[in-house]
């Protein structure tokens, strides 16, 4: 731990509070696992995924009309 980290930690310590219990302190109620942990977890049914590919489709093509003034696919397949 660098000084700076050792100061801001220090600053933050209560009575007789040890570092460690400083950290679980401020830690308290966060979650453990990594957001990556989390990936495939929700199951969804057919319907539910084809309305989320449907809205990410439609998103992206207005993000690109909005970005680049034409739409990705349409440049791709000379569309005008």
């Amino acid at each position: 731990m660098d000084e700076e980290a050792y100061k801001r930690l220090k600053a933050l310590k209560r009575g007789n509070e040890s570092f460690t219990d400083v950290v679980m302190r401020l830690t308290k109620g966060r979650p453990t696992k990594s957001f990556y942990d989390l990936a495939g977890s929700w199951k969804m049914s057919d319907e539910e995924e084809k309305e989320m590919l449907v809205f990410l489709e439609t998103m992206w093509g207005d993000f690109d009309e909005n970005l680049l003034g034409q739409r990705l696919s349409d440049r791709l397949f000379m569309k005008s």
